[in-house]
């Protein structure tokens, strides 16, 4: 399901580079990194049961009901798994946290 082995090693990501790309902070992808560690489990990819147990807790889910909450993390997870391979690696995480921390509209989204 996916070229796991094309995906770049976190060792090898610029957290400079990927800061001012992301407009994150480098403390703030620390966290998010931790977030997707924990989250990801054993293998260190994140499945979409697991985007959704991290998503439901995220501040933006906050006011959903638990059905929106899974429908909602459900489409975030496919449009976000560029590879088609059902998990999301951390770059494709952390892109979908910068478009869900942005001001655009849910409708947006």
């Amino acid at each position: 399901m996916g070229a796991r082995s094309s995906r770049v090693s976190t060792s090898k990501w610029n957290l400079d580079q990927l800061a001012k790309a992301s407009g994150l902070s480098r403390a703030e992808i620390d966290r998010f990194f931790s977030d997707y560690v924990n989250a990801s489990g054993n293998d260190g990819i994140m499945d979409m049961d697991e985007f959704i147990e991290l998503y439901s807790n995220l501040p933006i889910a906050r006011g959903q009901t638990k059905g929106e909450t899974k429908e909602q993390a459900i489409r975030i997870f496919r449009a976000f798994d560029r590879d088609h391979s059902g998990t999301l690696s951390f770059d494709e995480f952390l892109a979908a946290i910068v478009v869900l921390n942005s001001d655009t509209s849910q409708d947006d989204r």
